[in-house]
């Protein structure tokens, strides 16, 4: 059986993934982007242990949320970096 995810273990990792790629001195729009991708993952894990979803594909969707969330970051960044945000 898989161990359930719990909603304040995702908000921790998320905002370290963010931190270690962006410094303590994170922009306010990856600050921002930060908060929305974490809202998205809370009311996913929600929604689908609402219907009865098996914690394994929870589990999956999650990882699919943050892996976008990590691209868009690192877009994000980079963008900083060349100066074009």
């Amino acid at each position: 059986m898989t161990d359930p995810i719990k909603p304040s273990n995702l908000e921790i990792e998320m905002k370290m993934m963010a931190e270690r790629a962006a410094g303590k001195a994170l922009p306010p729009n990856l600050k921002a982007l930060t908060e929305r991708h974490i809202e998205r993952v809370l009311t996913l894990v929600d929604t689908m242990r609402s219907a009865g979803v098996d914690e394994s594909l929870v589990r999956h969707s999650v990882r699919e949320i943050i892996d976008s969330y990590e691209k868009e970051l690192v877009d994000a960044l980079t963008r900083i970096a060349e100066g074009n945000e």
